[in-house]
């Protein structure tokens, strides 16, 4: 069999065709297996970037917490005089990013905010924190839970004033609870145990005093304090281009 010189030149110029698409396709894939290998660099630095500014927005909140938890009295009296919110100095850190704290009122709670940032990635950690108030057995209308004395009264009625139900206090002073001008107690008042009823109780110019029976408590009442817990995180991401927001009780 014979084959002409026409026909081999058009086999080797389909081959040489052949393998330059080939090259083609795989330049193509080799490119485009760089490109995306540099995107994911990029995104990998990015979201690194953003887990960092996450660490310091969370380091601040939770430091701002404690000492909410620990101070919840002095915290409050802090906020009331800064007008019901408090932004403080953004707090720098080793690695170069900041962490920057505000502390407002939300509801009957507090809200802490805080905000990371490093090489322009921002994380806001918000920390909502309610009043944790505990259970206890409280029947009387008033109870006064201070010592009083008679400069100091624990409990003071005057003007008139009147109670409807029972009433009782810790206090063991003599005098340490007045009642002066028509005021009365209409239910029955307890002192503190051990204490003279007769010298606790001071009644003046025209007090009708208490309606039912004084006598002493069986013991001293010590409620639980009111104080803050960590009642919720709501995190929100705000990173580069990504914006997403998640609750986590």
């Amino acid at each position: 069999m014979k084959v002409s010189l026409v026909e081999w030149n058009n086999e080797r110029g389909s081959a040489l065709l052949l393998m330059i698409i080939v090259a083609m396709i795989l330049l193509f894939l080799g490119g485009s297996l760089g490109v995306l290998a540099a995107v994911e660099s990029r995104m990998a630095q990015r979201e690194e970037v953003a887990m960092q500014a996450c660490y310091l927005a969370r380091s601040g909140v939770d430091a701002v917490a404690q000492e909410i938890i620990d101070n919840a009295e002095s915290i409050n009296d802090l906020i009331d005089e800064a007008g019901g919110k408090i932004q403080f100095e953004p707090v720098p850190f080793e690695n170069g990013g900041t962490s920057s704290i505000e502390v407002f009122r939300y509801g009957d709670g507090l809200t802490v905010r805080s905000t990371g940032t490093i090489k322009g990635s921002n994380y806001t950690v918000e920390l909502i924190m309610n009043k944790s108030v505990p259970d206890f057995d409280f029947k009387e209308a008033v109870f006064a839970s201070s010592e009083g004395s008679s400069g100091k009264p624990a409990i003071e009625l005057i003007g008139g004033a009147s109670v409807e139900g029972n009433v009782a206090t810790n206090t063991v002073g003599k005098n340490s609870v007045k009642f002066s001008g028509g005021t009365k107690i209409n239910g029955n008042l307890q002192v503190g145990p051990g204490a003279n009823p007769k010298e606790v109780v001071q009644v003046n110019d025209n007090g009708q005093g208490v309606v039912g029976e004084i006598v002493n408590l069986p013991g001293r009442v010590v409620f639980p304090e009111v104080v803050f817990r960590n009642s919720q995180r709501i995190y929100c991401l705000e990173a580069s281009s990504i914006h997403q927001r998640k609750k986590i009780t």
